[in-house]
């Protein structure tokens, strides 16, 4: 992904999460920090990829880690209600994931 696909990203989170803030900061959080856990996520398995051919005892570890990476925002939201809404964190962790497909339909490669 690039650079310019991320700071897109983050201008589409920003503004979303500083609309959201006027009406409930409850979303606004839950979006910020959903998108915070999915990028966390995305640099983990790129950094997996980068480094496909070593051979690590702690690949299981670091697919576990990465993969719960996701689980935090959600379980914080249903654990914390007053805090973070569970839909604001569900768009922000979709946020990233939704950017890569759309790249990857409008590259065609």
């Amino acid at each position: 992904m690039d650079k310019r696909i991320l700071g897109v990203d983050l201008l589409i989170v920003m503004g979303t999460a500083l609309v959201l803030l006027f009406i409930d900061c409850r979303y606004s959080t839950g979006i910020l920090f959903g998108f915070l856990c999915s990028y966390v996520n995305y640099r983990m398995i790129e950094h997996r990829y980068r480094h496909l051919n070593e051979k690590s005892r702690l690949i299981f570890l670091r697919i576990l880690l990465s993969t719960s990476v996701l689980y935090v925002p959600l379980l914080l939201s249903f654990l914390f209600p007053q805090y973070m809404n569970w839909i604001g964190a569900l768009i922000g962790l979709l946020v990233i994931k939704g950017s890569i497909v759309i790249d990857a339909i409008l590259r065609k490669e």
